[in-house]
């Protein structure tokens, strides 16, 4: 499990973020291998809907 913080999910949906990085979370994700705290699923992500399911 990898825990996310605010300033790379910001650096992950910059247009001009690190692709690198962009790589590295989606592949994450895309695993279910991503842990976030509350307030990043409260104000980043609509109820019932996954990460997964906004990146496929």
């Amino acid at each position: 499990m990898i825990l996310v913080d605010s300033s790379v999910w910001i650096s992950y949906f910059r247009k001009d973020g690190s692709e690198k990085l962009k790589e590295l979370i989606k592949t994450a994700i895309l695993h279910d291998e991503v842990g976030v705290n509350g307030v990043i699923i409260l104000t980043t992500v609509l109820p019932y809907i996954t990460l997964t399911d906004i990146l496929t």
